[in-house]
């Protein structure tokens, strides 16, 4: 399968989560998710995922992650991420996933 490069060196992430987790993730944080990541080529995607996942909650807050990849790998195989790749069928058409996993 062709690898896909996003088209702006970042893709997007939308959800809710628990206000006190915010901070953790300021600008610059390098972490480790244990999961697939979900994401999306586009910010209306991350947006729309945000607002389905709301409840007014207080407690909680909606984040958009951007997440960026190597601009090198563009070019580069040996610096492109290669556990990543846009998903071709996903349950919401037009989402343009791009799942890190």
């Amino acid at each position: 399968e062709r690898i896909v490069f996003p088209p702006e060196d970042w893709v997007y992430r939308g959800a809710v989560i628990p206000k006190q987790h915010v901070e953790f993730f300021r600008v610059g944080r390098q972490y480790r998710v244990p999961m697939f990541l979900a994401t999306s080529f586009e910010k209306s995607t991350a947006e729309r995922f945000c607002q389905s996942a709301w409840n007014g909650n207080r407690a909680y807050e909606a984040v958009i992650w951007v997440v960026h990849v190597d601009p090198a790998g563009r070019h580069d195989i040996t610096k492109l991420c290669k556990n990543a790749n846009l998903v071709s069928s996903t349950k919401f058409p037009g989402e343009k996933e791009y799942l890190f996993v």
